[in-house]
Parts: structure tokens; C-alpha cells; sequence
């Protein structure tokens, strides 16, 4: 869902073929980037308790549901970025594909249990 930035500001998306604008965009300013991240340390909490079995579920089905709507987001990738409708496709198969991979059980498990590689 979009919604107006808090300076009303916004940005013609325009179809790089034709150069016809296909959408009005909302200018998000730092307060708006502000008040979408506000959330995230809630969310967070809720999901790093949710058992790997069932994160592993949600994400399966998350996969699901881009690759059952991967011909209708190619078609709006070709028209915004002017990828070919294969490549597009390509793009949001590959996405869906990713989701499932890090939503094995096992994966999910392992990172629950042992800290990233990274941490410090």
C-alpha cells in the first residue's frame, strides 16, 4: 500500500522503452523512512520466536505465492526496468527460489542455535 511522503513530495516511473510515465510514485524523506523501520525491532522479536518449522511454512508459502503471481509481476518489471518478459520472469523465479532455500527447516535450525559467522 502507498501512501502520500511527508513532504508530498513524489516521482514520475516512467517506462524506460517508451518513456510514457506508468505510475506517480511517492518521495519518501527521512521521516518516512523513519516511521517504516519503527516497526522492525517488534517484528523481529515475533518472528525470531516463532519456531523454525513454522518460519520454514510461512516462508515455503511466501515462495508459493510469488511464483503463482511471477507471469503478472514480470509483465510490471518489463514495463518499469525494460527487461525482456524471460528475464523478468527469470528475476522473480530466482526470488522465489532464494525464499525456499532460506526457509529450509535445517537452515533455519542451525542459524537458530549458532550465531552468524559475522557476529562479533
Amino acid at each position: 500500500m502507498q501512501r502520500a511522503g511527508a513532504a508530498g513530495k513524489t516521482l514520475a516511473l516512467l517506462n524506460p522503452a517508451t518513456e510514457a510515465e506508468i505510475a506517480t510514485l511517492a518521495h519518501a524523506g527521512q521521516a518516512d523512512l523513519e516511521q517504516a523501520a519503527a516497526p522492525r525491532s517488534a517484528a523481529f522479536r515475533a518472528w525470531r520466536d516463532v519456531a523454525a518449522f513454522e518460519r520454514s511454512k510461512i516462508m515455503r508459502k511466501a515462495a508459493e505465492l510469488l511464483r503463482s503471481y511471477a507471469d503478472a509481476i514480470a509483465r510490471l518489471l518489463t514495463q518499469e526496468e525494460g527487461k525482456t518478459l524471460v528475464e523478468a520472469k527469470g528475476e522473480v523465479m530466482a526470488g522465489a527460489n532464494i525464499i525456499d532455500w532460506f526457509g529450509e527447516p535445517e537452515l533455519l535450525a542451525r542459524y537458530r542455535t549458532h550465531a552468524p559467522y559475522n557476529v562479533r
